[in-house]
């Protein structure tokens, strides 16, 4: 982390070697709309692929979602309330999901057909919380280069720039 103000750096993860602590996965990482928190993925040293989040002066390191079976989850961005975090997370195709932050089930929003390395660019909440916008520049056909609004369940989905052009979500 680097802070702009003070010029500071701080190290959010202390890798250690992976048989002590697994190893952050790929830096995906996103912040929380306080600043104060950091979800990011983790590749843990029994296998499991993790979403983990903590605190930026270090405490509060916990998982919020750990699984053997997926190969890769990507924080995206925080709901504006802080109770979940938009994540892809693929195994043999993507998904995009909802993790929650406290106890709770995750709940797909949108499956893919397409797996990594050819998956969505880019995801992210509305500022009210309400609506998700989902950006393909690659992968599923039937998405590419289009770009996609549903309510925060995932339903009600239209696309709102489809041409072909290669739109991307900012």
């Amino acid at each position: 982390q680097f802070e702009i103000a003070t010029g500071e750096t701080k190290r959010i993860t202390n890798r250690g070697t992976w048989t002590e602590s697994g190893e952050p996965a790929d830096a995906d990482e996103a912040f929380s709309r306080d600043g104060r928190q950091i979800a990011y993925s983790w590749n843990a040293k029994d296998g499991s692929y993790q979403l983990r989040v903590r605190n930026l002066d270090g405490s509060g390191v916990r998982t919020v979602f750990s699984d053997k079976e997926y190969v890769l989850i990507e924080p995206l961005d925080w709901a504006p309330d802080g109770q979940s975090i938009l994540a892809f997370r693929t195994r043999d195709t993507t998904e995009l999901a909802l993790f929650p932050t406290a106890a709770g089930a995750v709940r797909v929003l949108k499956g893919l057909t397409s797996a990594w390395p050819a998956w969505p660019h880019r995801a992210a909440f509305s500022p009210d919380g309400r609506y998700v916008a989902l950006s393909c520049l690659s992968g599923d056909a039937a998405l590419r280069g289009e770009l996609l609004l549903m309510t925060a369940n995932g339903q009600n989905q239209t696309v709102v720039a489809g041409h072909p052009a290669e739109d991307g979500l900012l």
